[in-house]
């Protein structure tokens, strides 16, 4: 996918707005799959700290619902579709 480079610090740019929401969803959807979370480090920004913990929520949600086939970023994108930006083509 050829972009410019404008485009991607958009999309980053939106991400960035919705990252705080999707942080603490991820979280709190966290703490529902499993009893035992795992600490989740702070990576030094909002948008490594969402992403860190919505890929920590989807491990677990496919753990705990016995899901092995389904694959982690298809859980996360459930998650993060109604926050973060998605690339469209043209």
């Amino acid at each position: 996918m050829e972009l410019p480079p404008a485009t991607v610090r958009g999309w980053l740019r939106r991400a960035e707005l919705g990252a705080e929401q999707l942080r603490r969803r991820a979280t709190a959807l966290l703490h529902q799959f499993t009893v035992s979370p795992p600490m989740l480090e702070p990576t030094g920004s909002v948008l490594g700290d969402a992403l860190t913990a919505l890929a920590a929520m989807a491990v677990a949600a496919v753990v705990r619902c016995n899901a092995g086939g389904v694959r982690l970023w298809h859980v996360a994108a459930v998650l993060a579709a109604p926050i973060l930006p998605v690339a469209r083509s043209s």
